[in-house]
């Protein structure tokens, strides 16, 4: 998808990638199976409502508003979706940096049309909360490889 980038986070973790890897998907699951992510999906049209597929995560496997487009162990996983309001990508990169230190890039992108995607675009990337939510979900993937 060509779509408008929205910002990037990077954080290093004092884990190795295949640590940084679990952390991020068991985050991901974590996060997104709770009722709200699914009641949050399904209010503003999202086309996943549901957590479902494989796991650990693989190409169509799904979450609350989103679907993984790529998984590949250790490295990437990409994740799409489309609600009333927006179209968007996420994608989440990790990188050695050391034996036992991995940078994780979470880089997301999106598009927002019309009036009402515009509304949107302001009150959940330009207030700054995609922006903190990000950075939150960042530091506890670091957290959790870390342990």
């Amino acid at each position: 998808m060509d779509l408008p980038v929205v910002d990037e986070h990077t954080i290093e973790i004092d884990a190795s990638v295949g640590d940084t890897w679990t952390a991020l998907t068991r985050s991901l699951d974590r996060a997104w199976s709770r009722p709200l992510a699914a009641t949050y999906a399904r209010l503003i049209g999202a086309v996943d409502r549901a957590a479902d597929g494989r796991r650990p995560v693989a190409d169509g496997s799904t979450y609350p508003g989103f679907h993984v487009v790529s998984a590949v162990p250790d490295t990437e996983l990409v994740l799409a979706g489309q609600h009333r309001f927006s179209t968007y990508l996420l994608s989440f990169r990790i990188e050695p940096v050391g034996p036992a230190q991995s940078l994780l890039r979470a880089g997301p992108r999106a598009a927002c049309p019309g009036a009402t995607g515009q509304l949107y675009e302001l009150a959940v990337i330009r207030s700054g909360a995609h922006r903190r939510l990000t950075r939150r979900l960042l530091t506890g993937i670091g957290r959790r490889a870390a342990s």
